[in-house]
């Protein structure tokens, strides 16, 4: 009888705590709203989270470990992509099908995610032109790149598909064919479509390709001007050699651009049907640095 007395008294002291507790919950104030920096951070993060899931590439690389980081987060995940599709060109092309539509969103229009991308296309396939070629046709056909960048990273990369090893081997002078091949065939698509805006668009970009082509073999020629060496000379010899296979190409992207404007231009070299195109390159319109006078001649007499 006094255990059961005991335990009873035990269990209302009990009681008497949780009341007691609870009475006091019920006197505190309410806790302070959050502040409103704290509201917009979250809100920050979330469309951040929402920008990051539309578009994965973004979270491959931290956006505040460098400047251009979306090159970076380009060539990663090209690079990374095509290691993994290696086997054959069907890889490959399916590779490039799945990662396109992100690296569009990032590349298009950014010179150097547009270079980084190339740059990742060269490393991968360094020892075979056929890939690059094929791999970088692919890029400007998926709208990952502008024709454009080609001839830009070709005059800037000191790989082996560089200009300056044009007298070397075939490899710029393949990717150069790319670049001024896609520019038509845009030009003629949007040709077909009739579409005035778009007709504009593409016959800028047909011509920025051929008119930055002629300006930047242009410029090597004033350079060899402004550095000359000795004519008994292993150098004298490449520079030479380096000329007249560059005035070549000139040459033939000339009469390429003249055949489109005929609708003669060749099946291999078209994705579509043959049609006129409007002019895309004149002599008149070019804007060449200060050449030495024999150089000037032989550039115009490419138009001839």
């Amino acid at each position: 009888k006094k255990k059961r007395q005991k335990r009873d008294q035990e269990d209302d002291t009990d009681d008497d705590d949780d009341a007691k507790e609870r009475d006091d919950a019920a006197q505190e104030p309410e806790a302070a709203p959050a502040a409103d920096a704290a509201d917009d951070d979250d809100a920050a993060a979330k469309d951040e989270k929402a920008t990051k899931a539309s578009n994965p590439l973004l979270a491959i690389v931290d956006e505040g470990d460098a400047e251009n980081s979306d090159a970076k987060r380009c060539r990663a995940a090209l690079g990374a992509a095509l290691e993994f599709a290696s086997a054959t060109p069907s890889h490959a092309a399916a590779a490039l099908d799945a990662v396109a539509p992100a690296l569009g969103q990032l590349s298009r229009g950014d010179d150097a995610c547009e270079a980084a991308c190339i740059d990742a296309v060269a490393a991968v396939w360094r020892d075979s032109p056929f890939h690059v070629e094929f791999l970088v046709d692919g890029l400007v056909r998926r709208g990952v790149l502008r024709p454009r960048a080609i001839v830009a990273w070709l005059f800037e990369t000191e790989s082996s598909y560089g200009v300056r090893h044009l007298e070397e081997t075939h490899r710029a002078a393949r990717l150069l064919d790319v670049a001024v091949d896609r520019s038509l065939d845009l030009l003629a698509a949007a040709t077909a479509r009739g579409d005035p805006e778009l007709l504009d668009a593409q016959l800028d970009e047909a011509k920025a390709v051929a008119s930055t082509l002629f300006a930047k073999v242009a410029e090597e020629l004033a350079a060899f001007v402004q550095h000359p060496v000795d004519v008994d000379t292993d150098t004298y010899d490449e520079r030479k050699n380096w000329k007249d296979v560059a005035l070549a190409v000139l040459k033939d992207i000339v009469r390429r651009c003249r055949r489109a404007e005929l609708a003669q231009l060749e099946a291999h070299r078209r994705s579509s049907t043959c049609r006129a195109l409007p002019r895309v390159l004149d002599k008149d319109d070019l804007n060449l640095p200060d050449l030495h006078e024999q150089d000037q001649r032989m550039i115009e007499a490419c138009f001839d």
